[in-house]
């Protein structure tokens, strides 16, 4: 007599998830669209061109439902991660054997001189609007680490995956079609398919950047280099925003070698944020009397192990848990 075939134990309900908290999901938005962005650096959900459309990106709820992620190779927990302060511009510090990385990612807005016609809309025009495009770049702050950039969109709510083809001869650009919806990626990584997804993978040297740009704007236009990628982050996020300082601190504490720890990435995040907040809310006046001070520049903001008491009382950026 045969044995019968062994059943596999339900799951527990108190077992572990393999899907992250949605509390430890970043949120962007151009105000006609929005994106989750996993810790591992992964855009987990995403629908084009509105907020009620079909998702692109559906790995939140099914994991072969499309995801794309952008971040060091090998590496999936972050050192620290937050808002730039008073922008919907999202900045990560990774810190690999290698090196360190520090990431921003955004759905962008800019000026604007025409009617929408991707998600037309009733209310007043504004100065700007949605570039209906989602901009990441990438900066090696020190150390040589290898990027990997992989995109799998999959259409129509993760039932119909993407077919993509090369835009032009360099392997920088690629259009994925699916569910009647067609978006492009744009990079200056080169790119290869390997059937319904695009990957790329390099590595970056000190100060080096590299970006990559998903369109599904008006004849897919997006940026074509490094140096427009980040033209449309600082539009999003002026370089007068509070946002720009927290960036500088990170570039500039990770370049001299101040950052030893994890916890003094955390820190530092946490100081520059707080600095950022307290400097938008003082007077015009009052910053020109304090501009000579020691906190005054973003460079002369002191690590953890220089203050471990006054960390403490820092609360800690956003971090995976």
């Amino acid at each position: 007599m045969s044995a019968e075939p062994t059943r596999a134990a339900p799951q527990s309900a108190a077992a572990p998830s393999p899907f992250p908290p949605i509390a430890d999901y970043a949120f962007l938005s151009d105000c006609h669209t929005g994106a989750l962005v996993a810790p591992d650096g992964s855009i987990d959900w995403l629908c084009v061109p509105s907020f009620d459309a079909p998702s692109v990106f559906g790995n939140l709820l099914d994991r072969q439902a499309g995801t794309f992620r952008l971040g060091p190779f090998g590496i999936n927990h972050p050192t620290a991660r937050s808002y730039e302060p008073g922008t919907n511009v999202l900045a990560t510090v990774w810190r690999t054997p290698q090196g360190w990385l520090l990431v921003r990612d955004a759905l962008t807005i800019g000026p604007t001189d025409h009617e929408d016609r991707i998600t037309p809309h009733t209310r007043p025009p504004a100065d700007d609007d949605a570039d209906h495009l989602l901009v990441r770049t990438v900066e090696c702050l020190d150390g040589a680490v290898e990027v990997e950039l992989v995109c799998e969109p999959v259409f129509a709510y993760g039932r119909e995956e993407a077919s993509w083809s090369l835009v032009g001869g360099d392997r920088h650009a690629a259009d994925a079609a699916g569910g009647g919806q067609t978006v492009r990626l744009t990079t200056d990584m080169a790119i290869g398919i390997e059937g319904n997804r695009v990957r790329a993978r390099h590595v970056l040297q000190p100060g080096e950047r590299i970006f990559c740009a998903l369109s599904w704007g008006e004849e897919l236009a997006g940026p074509t280099d490094v140096e427009e990628a980040h033209g449309r982050l600082e539009a999003t996020a002026p370089s007068g925003s509070a946002g720009s300082a927290v960036v500088e601190v990170t570039r500039r504490s990770c370049r001299s070698k101040k950052v030893a720890s994890v916890r003094d990435a955390r820190w530092i995040s946490s100081t520059a944020r707080a600095r950022s907040s307290a400097e938008r809310m003082r007077p015009a006046a009052t910053r020109a009397q304090v501009s000579g001070s020691r906190f005054s520049g973003p460079a002369r903001v002191p690590v953890a192990r220089e203050a471990s008491a006054t960390s403490e009382a820092v609360p800690a950026a956003t971090t995976t848990r």
